[in-house]
């Protein structure tokens, strides 16, 4: 039995609620570091799909003063907050369009998951992918030159830079260059 997996993107509703969602989030961690409350997101603010803050009616008199007392810091707070959000989110995305690429997707699908052309997911994750395929200290790599001849062995870091040791117990240090570096088997 073949099963056949499709995804769609959100529909309007579902995306109000996404940002919602995050903005909850952030809020609840802005009263944490406020000391009211939380960090439990739905528990005292909401933000509406329109955009606009509404407090919540339950707020106690001391509470809701403190809330006109400090509005400006308030609000700074809960910016940072937003921007560790946003950078988290970043380094998240990077990390899945690594582990997309090393399935096989190609920028052109990664692109199309975040919106943004072939030459913008080349230019935003390029870096990203290849340094993730770069081999680490222990790992299996094959090496295969442009007139096709290849070499196995484990990689190394030596004082004059990284290297091949091949199973022969000799070192290669021609790795890098015009050179195709594949890592066949992680170093546990």
């Amino acid at each position: 039995m073949v099963v056949t997996v499709m995804f769609r993107g959100l529909t309007d509703d579902e995306l109000s609620a996404l940002q919602d969602h995050l903005r909850q989030l952030a809020w609840a961690y802005t009263r944490q570091t406020a000391g009211l409350g939380s960090t439990e997101p739905y528990d005292t603010a909401l933000v509406r799909a329109d955009r606009q803050r509404t407090a919540d009616q339950a707020h106690d008199s001391e509470v809701g003063t403190f809330y006109q007392r400090h509005r400006k810091e308030i609000h700074l707070q809960w910016l940072r907050m937003l921007g560790h959000l946003e950078a988290e989110l970043a380094m998240a995305a990077d990390q899945v369009a690594m582990s997309a690429a090393a399935e096989g997707a190609n920028f052109r699908e990664l692109g199309d998951a975040w919106g943004i052309s072939r030459q913008g997911a080349r230019k935003k994750w390029e870096r990203v992918i290849k340094d993730s395929a770069a081999p680490d200290v222990g790992d299996r790599v094959r090496l295969t030159y442009g007139d096709g001849s290849s070499c196995e062995g484990t990689w190394e870091a030596t004082p004059a830079g990284p290297a091949l040791r091949l199973d022969d117990g000799s070192l290669h240090e021609h790795v890098t260059g015009q050179v195709r570096r594949d890592v066949i088997e992680r170093s546990p």
